[in-house]
């Protein structure tokens, strides 16, 4: 019995040793179990918090673009409201000329502005989608209370093992994980539960792991621990596999809501840059050819500017070798053809030629404006959005390619394997669930520890113990993105996993308002198609408007407008400045105002040479047979006798051609001084013409011959002192008192023009005395004579129009006002652009004669015809027959 006691006693404890020993080991690897899950749980909020980040950048590189895109643009905006407000061309730029000018600005106005709306709307679109990822769908995988719990391990659950588990004994035994059961048809390597093996009906009840079949191997000795190995948020992931990551899939089907505006606000800014080049293309041309008439310069000015669009057009786009050498002959063909019409300008018998090249010009830049918006190819990548792959190489829409390599992403291809608990059939919650026995709602590590009918255990996860309706993950409900494309996979259509359509989730809220009743932007797929439809819009405007410009000035050049240069409307349809008196709106009035107007629809040009190069005269006059020029530039006299010849020095097709050759005229009276207006008259033929100028700032007149005849006695002509009496002056300082001394005064009106008074033969010898009509800076006219009591000086005996302060035309210029015939005289507008002729009795006004087609600087009138002063350096000079009520026995 002694016996049998002891060994009692020794196997009971070598039991309780045995028991002991597999229970501490139970405990701590349980205990590394629960530090193991907490160190995965800080790793899933990591790598939670990286795919937030990448989430962030992704879509950053969208808002970073459309910052530089606005900063970018808003200077550029600048740049064109600069020059459409401040570069004004003058007024003697050719038609075609401003019309290109005009065109070209207005065009890179409306590009940049479009930009910088669509810029705007991708970056407002961008961070609003960014948001709505990073509150709603990729959150932080914090765990739940019952995830936990289920990590925590109490003493008791070593009472659950199997008994050969709790009496291992060491060596003896074999290993505590041979110990585990294994299905019958399932090896010791993979213990995933086979529901269609014996063991099916027992497992079938089992709660299954949301993280795939793997989470059914267990990794423990004991048997009672899965496998985490599918868990996304552990590993870390590289290169082209990143775009399989779910994440990055909803940030990519977020992105067709801004991928179109982005792409076409760098497209816009495109064009609106080629635009504003071509703009400071025509300004150079307007300024150095029209306006300076400096050729070479506007031409090396041109052909940079013209240089820096095609080098901006290679860097934009990547077009196939044909269309791109298309598209560069296009850009070229459009300034070249204006910079020849711009040189033929210069020489006015080619005024048709060169406007049939601007014409030609117009039709390129509508042709280039064509071919990139059909090159620029418009495609539908499969996120749905319409993007102008041509200019791929500049937008930088996707950093994984996908606009480039979608075609080579396998639809369907898993990143990894993850269920929830109502994909596989059963609820942690079900009737007969062995959860349910010991509440795992509040006591979830109770059932941690499980076993099928046959005594197996069951591998567990703690994030099994989470609700079902705690969901943290999206990826397995229907309409989830599949890697490389965000189409149903049944019907093919574009599928909004996440209805970012609207910003409510679901069809509707608890209050029964549904998603149509709510204005998003976003209704008919409007983000895909608006931003290809409005650029396109804006482009066929804008090459309609080029095209539209080429036929007109195409019929213009052929005359089929019937367009005049210059139309006289008499003193009954203008008021005293030129402008239609208000008769009401009847039809009677209309045609009675183009019945009593009249038109002339071509000017004759005269074949004027220079003494030197870029002489820009200020004002001209003519003798009353017209005959007989002479100019000033303010420093030097010129003269000219009209002649007609057999033959067109220009076009030999032309049977003759008026020419005035001047030269300059030696004038020792006046040698070294300012001259400010001259006059001319030929009392006895063009052989004893004399010209008057005022001088010594409009205080002194002097008279020099101009004709064939210069004798020696003749050179000191007619000279005489101006009376400044009379003028406006304002005096400064205050009245003098006692022994001080008076203040000086300051003129502010003065004598700036002269002119011969047509029918008027002077007195004493002198064709001037008595015959001198006197323009002031104050707008008045008046006649000069001698008068007594004032020796050698000239007064004003007769006031043809007295002005007042602060009307229209107020700040007169030299050759502004000439005598017209007998009974009128006519004042020039400050513009250049309209002439008002006056009556000699009392200054009323007689008509006006508008200027159609171009700007002067000067006129004077002779022989029944008008001649006029072009502006700008070695000007034109042109002439159109008097008005028939002005000259009555003339003959248009």
């Amino acid at each position: 019995m002694e016996i049998l006691a002891g060994a009692t006693a020794g196997a009971g404890l070598a039991a309780k040793e045995t028991y002991m020993y597999n229970r501490e080991n139970f405990m701590y690897d349980r205990n590394m179990r629960k530090r193991k899950e907490f160190k995965i749980q800080e790793f899933r909020v990591e790598q939670a918090e990286l795919w937030r980040k990448d989430v962030r950048d992704l879509i950053s590189l969208t808002e970073y673009k459309m910052h530089v895109y606005l900063l970018v643009n808003v200077l550029l905006l600048g740049f064109t409201v600069v020059l459409w407000c401040q570069g004004k061309l003058a007024h003697t730029t050719p038609v075609w000329l401003m019309t290109g000018y005009v065109l070209s600005i207005a065009g890179s106005f409306v590009f940049i502005l479009l930009s910088v709306w669509l810029a705007m709307h991708a970056a407002v679109a961008a961070q609003g989608y960014e948001t709505r990822l990073l509150t709603q769908l990729v959150r932080l995988p914090i765990p739940t209370w019952q995830e936990i719990e289920a990590v925590r391990t109490y003493a008791s659950e070593f009472e659950r093992l199997d008994a050969a588990q709790m009496f291992r004994v060491p060596f003896a035994t074999g290993r505590q994980e041979n110990l585990v059961p294994v299905p019958e048809d399932q090896s010791a390597e993979d213990q995933a539960p086979a529901m269609d093996s014996g063991a099916s009906d027992s497992l079938q009840n089992a709660p299954p792991s949301r993280f795939g079949a793997k989470a059914h191997a267990h990794v423990d000795p004991w048997g009672l621990e899965g496998s985490g190995a599918d868990i996304p948020e552990l590993g870390c992931r590289q290169g082209h596999s990143m775009q399989h990551m779910r994440h990055v899939k909803l940030a990519r089907q977020a992105m067709v809501y801004w991928q179109s505006y982005d792409a076409f606000a760098r497209i816009s800014m495109s064009i609106g840059v080629n635009q504003l080049l071509l703009a400071a293309s025509y300004f150079i041309l307007g300024y150095y050819l029209a306006e300076v008439k400096v050729a070479s310069s506007a031409t090396y000015g041109v052909v940079l500017l013209t240089a820096m669009a095609q080098t901006l057009n290679r860097l934009d786009m990547s077009l196939p070798w044909w269309q791109f050498r298309m598209v560069q002959l296009l850009l070229a063909l459009g300034p070249a053809c204006a910079t020849l019409a711009g040189w033929l300008y210069l020489t006015e018998s080619y005024s048709q030629a060169s406007e049939l090249l601007a014409v030609a010009g117009y039709l390129s830049h509508g042709l280039y404006l064509t071919a990139i918006n059909w090159f620029c190819q418009v495609r539908q990548e499969l996120n749905g959005a319409h993007l102008p792959v041509a200019f791929r190489s500049i937008l930088y829409l996707d950093v994984f390619g996908w606009a480039a390599h979608s075609s080579s992403v396998e639809p369907g291809t898993p990143a990894y394997s993850r269920q929830t608990n109502t994909d596989m059939g059963a609820s942690p919650r079900s009737p007969g669930n062995p959860w349910d026995a010991d509440d795992p709602a509040v006591k979830p590590a109770l059932g941690n520890i499980l076993y099928d009918q046959k005594g197996r255990p069951l591998p567990r996860r703690p994030e099994d113990a989470m609700p079902s309706n705690a969901a943290e993950n999206y990826s397995s409900y229907a309409g989830a993105a599949e890697p490389g494309s965000s189409r149903d996979p049944r019907t093919g259509q574009h599928v909004d996993f996440f209805q970012a359509s609207s910003w409510l989730a679901g069809g509707g809220n608890e209050n029964g308002i549904s998603d149509d009743a709510i204005i998003t932007g976003h209704e008919h797929e409007a983000p895909l198609i608006l931003p290809w439809k409005t650029f396109s819009l804006t482009m066929n405007l804008l090459c309609i408007s080029w095209l539209f410009a080429a036929g007109y000035h195409a019929l213009d050049a052929a005359h089929f407008w019937g367009s005049s240069v210059a139309t006289y409307h008499p003193a009954s349809l203008v008021q005293s400045e030129g402008i239609l008196l208000n008769k009401g709106p009847s039809v009677l009035s209309f045609v009675d105002s183009h019945v009593a107007s009249e038109a002339f629809a071509a000017k004759e040009l005269l074949d004027v040479t220079w003494p030197h190069a870029n002489v820009v005269p200020h004002s001209i006059a003519c003798d009353s047979a017209g005959m007989r020029f002479v100019a000033s530039d303010g420093l030097t006299l010129f003269t000219a006798e009209l002649n007609v010849t057999d033959q067109n020095m220009h076009d030999v097709s032309k049977p003759s051609s008026l020419v005035a050759m001047f030269t300059e005229v030696d004038c020792p009276p006046v040698a070294g001084e300012g001259l400010q207006d001259v006059a001319v008259t030929c009392p006895a033929g063009a052989a004893s013409c004399e010209a008057l100028i005022l001088h010594k700032h409009g205080r002194r007149m002097a008279a020099c011959p101009v004709g064939q005849s210069k004798t020696a006695a003749a050179m000191g002509g007619y000279q005489a002192d101006l009376s400044d009496a009379w003028l406006e002056e304002l005096r400064v300082g205050q009245k003098p008192q006692g022994n001080e001394v008076q203040q000086p005064h300051a003129r502010i009106e003065k004598a700036v023009a002269i002119s011969a008074d047509s029918g008027c033969s002077g007195k004493g010898g002198s064709a001037w005395a008595g015959c001198v009509l006197l323009g002031t800076t104050r707008g008045r006219v008046v006649r000069l004579a001698s008068r007594p009591g004032r020796t050698g000086m000239l007064s004003p005996v007769q006031a043809l129009l007295d002005r007042e302060v602060g009307s229209s035309n107020v700040a007169w210029k030299p050759g502004s006002m000439r005598s017209v015939d007998d009974r009128h005289f006519g004042v020039l507008s400050s513009n250049g652009t309209a002439l008002f002729i006056k009556d000699k009795d009392g200054g009323h006004a007689a008509g006006t004669l508008t200027l159609d087609a171009s700007t002067t600087t000067g006129f004077c009138t002779g022989g029944g015809h008008m001649y006029f002063l072009d502006q700008g350096p070695s000007p034109q000079i042109w002439r159109i027959p008097l008005p028939r009520s002005l000259n009555p026995k003339s003959e248009i």
